[in-house]
């Protein structure tokens, strides 16, 4: 089952990390109750995953240089939710990675919950994943998707739904 949240059009980055903060609003429930939430990025290469990911990262981590983990792979900011709870931001970039075996490799699975109420950690999670579509079966069962279209100079039109399997 498919939510779409929000259809909208973005004229520059800004725009688009502003859609990237009103999406964190809408996962600060989840995040407290569940202390997990991934957010699963498409778009072209400069389209503006980054960008929406600094967004979304913006509401929990004054301050925090977000940046593309391209190389990396993995990029980690420590925040803070707003009840005071710690919170673990982990953008991926998996587009290099080739399949699940490469997402063990790099910790990808870590942060998943495995469904014992009682084993909740104290601090949240909340993954932002670039390049999402790369690896089937990278994403949990319910997801938060970003879907962006366009890229360079072009204003970017982003869809964002929640994604219940």
């Amino acid at each position: 089952m498919t939510l779409r949240l929000f259809d909208c059009e973005t004229s520059d980055p800004k725009e688009t990390e502003e859609l990237g903060r009103r999406l964190a609003g809408i996962l600060v429930p989840a995040l407290e109750d569940e202390r997990f939430a991934l957010v699963a990025l498409s778009g072209e290469l400069g389209a503006g995953k980054t960008a929406f990911t600094r967004g979304l990262a913006s509401l929990f981590c004054d301050g925090a240089y977000v940046h593309s983990p391209s190389y990396t792979i993995v990029n980690r900011y420590p925040g803070t939710l707003p009840s005071g709870r710690r919170l673990e931001i982990e953008h991926f970039d998996i587009w290099r990675l080739k399949d699940e075996d490469d997402l063990y490799s790099v910790g990808y699975f870590d942060s998943f919950p495995y469904g014992d109420e009682t084993m909740k950690p104290e601090t949240a999670t909340l993954m932002a994943v670039e390049w999402c579509d790369s690896v089937p079966g990278a994403l949990p069962d319910v997801c938060w998707r970003v879907d962006i279209s366009g890229s360079g100079d072009e204003k970017r039109r982003i869809t964002v739904s929640r994604v219940e399997k």
